[in-house]
């Protein structure tokens, strides 16, 4: 965000299977169009399937601890959950409820937590998309 700006960007972290990252950072361009500032960076270098197992310790705890930035320092995270994939998603959705962030769930599967307060529902990406568009204020000068 620049100083000249008449009104802070909306920051919005996508969690979503990493196997899907080439997807999100075509949802990342999307949200540019739209005037919205993605902060899931795991998404621009992430390919292929997800191997934390064959990572040193401290490599795979400096990722969660870059995500967990990305994520906290966002003002909505969109979730984009389908079926057999992703994991860390779910504990991403989870963790901004609980700090208190909404949350906008894409489709499907929606477990438990897919139905909390703070929850938005919505069935197609073009429908999170006009949500998003519609919060043009982020959590920040909301609380002001």
């Amino acid at each position: 965000m620049r100083n000249d700006d008449p009104m802070p960007t909306l920051r919005c972290y996508v969690a979503a299977p990493f196997i899907d990252a080439p997807y999100v950072r075509e949802v990342h361009a999307c949200l540019r169009l739209l005037g919205i500032e993605p902060t899931s960076s795991w998404a621009d270098h992430a390919n292929g399937p997800e191997d934390l197992a064959s990572m040193p310790l401290a490599q795979v705890r400096a990722i969660a601890e870059r995500n967990d930035h990305a994520l906290a320092t966002s003002d909505i995270v969109l979730v984009l959950p389908r079926d057999g994939a992703g994991r860390e998603m779910y504990a991403e959705a989870r963790i901004a409820l609980a700090i208190g962030m909404p949350v906008i769930w894409v489709g499907g599967p929606r477990p438990l937590s897919a139905y909390r307060e703070g929850v938005l529902l919505v069935d197609t990406l073009p429908e999170a998309f006009r949500e998003l568009r519609a919060r043009t204020t982020p959590r920040a000068i909301a609380a002001a």
